[in-house]
């Protein structure tokens, strides 16, 4: 097998297989998916091998790394595959790792039990000797370098945005009144890392304004989503509203065309399907100025975005004015598929 791409069920895999196997060969292409996940349904598909994470699951994966001549890492979160890796290093220089964003900035996650730390030493052994580092941000490649010392070959990589390009061009243009609330959205999952409790604290100054806050909790961590749900109506009432049920690509889609302003709180990079979206949109988007996304969006299309840092020092009027209209031409091309096949065939050709 030419390449060997292993993962989890996670919500961009379906979607990936699919695109895989219509512009590339599929034969030359094996998809094991480890475990269990919380993605869609995997379709039964030849070049598609479910395991379980037992011994003969994982033997047969090792037989399949051994015989395969490039590995897909899409993450780095299996600790049973990292453990693979670092008892065999010499598959490392065949081996390209697909970075999430979680499974890099795990290095500032702190480590108290014996058990947290090897899991650790184990990764750091494995990141320094990857052969070839994949990411949407390059700022994550060079963290790779400063935080683990990873020599890997840097590349550029995508996965298929699930909101549809299609779709956003046949949503009507959202239509306000001087009456209607300003909508705001916050972060894009319950994962921590959002940072939605210092967002709402954000946005205090502005709660008696006509604003109406939305914040996604349908994935992610329950305790966290509880926390900031509480916390949201504690601070703004019924101005506050948390999305607790899960939305299909088509309707989330419609969910974002009628969002005003986009606050991203997160320290790393993070929910960039979202921010293409809006931005494609030409809604006003909020990331953090000190993250790999800032320079991402400034180099690569040209965008200034606006700072979450900065938003405690604005009056109302200045959080909301958006004057930005070209953020739709500037971010087409991430929505095409031929800038998707160009991207994945210069990982597979190099």
């Amino acid at each position: 097998m030419k390449h060997l791409h292993i993962w989890q069920n996670e919500k961009f895999t379906e979607p990936y297989i699919k695109f895989i196997n219509k512009h590339f060969d599929p034969s030359e292409h094996l998809f094991i998916i480890v475990g269990s996940g919380v993605g869609a349904k995997i379709t039964p598909r030849e070049n598609v091998l479910e395991i379980s994470r037992n011994a003969s699951g994982i033997k047969r994966l090792l037989s399949e790394m051994y015989k395969s001549d490039k590995i897909y890492l899409h993450n780095l979160f299996n600790m049973d595959v990292n453990r693979l890796l670092f008892l065999q290093p010499w598959l490392l220089k065949k081996c390209y790792w697909l970075v999430w964003g979680a499974d890099l900035y795990a290095y500032r996650n702190p480590r108290t039990t014996t058990k947290e730390k090897f899991k650790e030493f184990v990764r750091a052994f494995v990141i320094k000797r990857m052969g070839n580092v994949v990411t949407l941000v390059k700022g994550d490649y060079e963290l790779a370098k400063e935080w683990y010392g990873t020599k890997g070959t840097y590349l550029h990589g995508a996965y298929i945005n699930p909101i549809s390009k299609d779709y956003l061009d046949s949503l009507a243009l959202s239509e306000k009144s001087k009456d209607s609330p300003v909508v705001i959205q916050i972060g894009n999952s319950a994962d921590p890392s959002n940072n939605h409790i210092d967002a709402l604290n954000k946005l205090k100054n502005f709660k008696d304004q006509n604003i109406l806050i939305y914040v996604p909790l349908s994935y992610g961590n329950k305790n966290h989503a509880k926390v900031v749900a509480e916390e949201g109506k504690k601070i703004f009432g019924n101005k506050f509203i948390a999305l607790m049920d899960f939305l299909p690509p088509e309707e989330y889609s419609a969910y974002l065309n009628n969002i005003d302003i986009a606050l991203f709180n997160s320290d790393r990079q993070q929910a960039l399907g979202n921010i293409y979206a809006l931005l494609y949109l030409n809604k006003k988007v909020y990331i953090r100025s000190d993250t790999s996304m800032w320079s991402h969006f400034k180099e690569k299309f040209e965008i200034e975005m606006n700072d979450v840092l900065s938003i405690e020092n604005m009056d109302f009027n200045q959080f909301v004015q958006n004057t930005e209209t070209q953020n739709k031409k500037k971010i087409n091309d991430v929505f095409e598929e031929h800038y998707l096949v160009d991207i994945w065939g210069t990982i597979f050709n190099k």
